[in-house]
């Protein structure tokens, strides 16, 4: 049986809704005040019926969508995607770094990279030539002997203080232009 993305978005709602009047039902009236809900809403999730319930997240579906499912899914898969990975990617973190860093193949990096796209100010590809002194010259206050043994940590730090992308950084400790 194929079940339509409405149809799937309105039985998300009645789940909510149905906990929501649990909730109001068991007592936990603060819980809900705390979240916004006023006396006059959690009275309305008391009195709900299960059919009303049903037709209720119908209606709400119908009218204005509380609950994106796609957001909801896009949620549930970047989930899986390691925090310190999370960080590398909105740092515009390349397929090349991750693989160094991470030990993932391509595959696995271009799937993590269409989930989390990189903040605006760290989309470079490459260094620009204006900036490639003050990268190295933060590459070389680093306590390592080998820029390339630059790790996680590091190369993070060089990004947010040089705001490149640590995929332009990582091409340039590659080709090892030092300047």
């Amino acid at each position: 049986m194929s079940m339509k993305k409405d149809d799937l978005t309105s039985e998300v709602h009645w789940a909510v809704l149905s906990h929501l009047a649990h909730m109001a039902c068991t007592g936990q009236d603060m819980a809900l005040m705390s979240a916004g809900f006023d006396a006059k809403l959690i009275g309305q999730l008391k009195k709900q019926s299960f059919s009303e319930m049903r037709a209720l997240s119908q209606t709400i579906c119908g009218r204005q969508c509380a609950i994106d499912i796609d957001a909801l899914r896009h949620a549930l898969e970047v989930s899986e995607i390691p925090n310190e990975v999370i960080v590398f990617l909105q740092l515009g973190c390349s397929n090349k770094a991750l693989s160094h860093f991470f030990f993932v193949n391509g595959k696995v990096s271009s799937h993590w990279r269409k989930m989390v796209k990189p903040k605006e100010a760290f989309r470079q590809r490459c260094v620009p030539p204006s900036q490639i002194h003050v990268l190295w010259k933060a590459l070389e206050q680093l306590p390592i002997n080998n820029v390339q043994r630059i790790n996680q940590e590091q190369i993070v730090a060089v990004a947010q203080q040089c705001q490149l992308s640590i995929g332009a950084i990582w091409a340039e400790i590659c080709d090892g232009s030092q300047h």
